[in-house]
């Protein structure tokens, strides 16, 4: 009986050593997203711990996907990607590269009035 429970005690210590410790998803915490001239910014901050997010355009219903890109997470939990697509309104969805809950923005193109233009640097006589 001693040998069997030794030989029981063994295994699942084997067990305990072999199997790979599972990892938890982080959380996203923020998603920024905008458009100029068919740019797709992609920003935002990620749960401490965070290495790398995948970010997803897909159209703007949802459905098909469009464009992956995938960004690493600084010291500070920024993120920031880049996607470049013809103009249009988008749904862009981000979650941790080991998997969890996304956060998803929609995305159009900016307004004239939105795209920041350059400072006048003075005249050029």
């Amino acid at each position: 009986m001693k040998k069997v429970i030794a030989c029981i005690v063994t295994v699942l210590a084997l067990a305990a050593v072999i199997v790979p410790a599972t990892t938890r998803a982080k959380d996203i915490k923020t998603i920024n997203a905008s458009e100029v001239n068919g740019k797709i910014s992609v920003s935002g901050t990620a749960e401490a711990g965070t290495l790398a997010v995948a970010v997803m355009v897909y159209d703007e219903k949802g459905s098909e996907l469009l464009a992956m890109e995938t960004a690493s997470v600084s010291d500070e939990s920024l993120y920031y990607a880049e996607v470049e697509l013809p103009e249009g309104t988008y749904q862009v969805k981000v979650a941790d590269y080991d998997g969890g809950d996304y956060k998803t923005a929609t995305v159009s193109p900016a307004k004239k009035s939105e795209v920041p233009t350059a400072p006048n640097s003075g005249s050029t006589d």
